[in-house]
């Protein structure tokens, strides 16, 4: 897999069209494991979009390093905690149960987590 990078809008479309930039980019992943990816992806990215301002855009960037696969969603919202109790708790629930690891950083704000792609 070559590595990807694509600018989604922060609207209620971008969700659908990362699943599709992934389903395409993993194809050669084992079903599950590449079905867990892209719902993984798809709760950061509504949560970006969720986050952005008006006329924001979502960054998704997606490296392969042999089985493991690194996802970033990268957005230009104002600095937020991603905790289990925050607006974000879809998402690190997924995270916690998908990703073999997953952090945020923040300027612009950024989530990542790996994952095992078996082929």
């Amino acid at each position: 897999m070559e590595d990807l990078s694509t600018s989604l809008p922060a609207d209620s479309d971008a969700a659908r069209q990362a699943r599709a930039v992934i389903g395409d980019w993993a194809d050669g992943c084992d079903e599950a494991d590449r079905d867990d990816v892209i719902i993984a992806a798809s709760e950061l990215v509504n949560d970006s979009v969720r986050h952005s301002p008006p006329g924001g855009r979502v960054v998704l960037k997606l490296t392969s390093f042999g089985s493991i696969l690194r996802v970033q969603v990268i957005d230009d919202s104002p600095s937020r905690i991603v905790s289990a109790q925050s607006e974000s708790r879809n998402a690190v629930r997924m995270l916690d149960a998908v990703a073999d690891d997953w952090g945020v950083s923040f300027a612009p704000t950024q989530v990542w987590f790996t994952a095992r792609c078996a082929a």
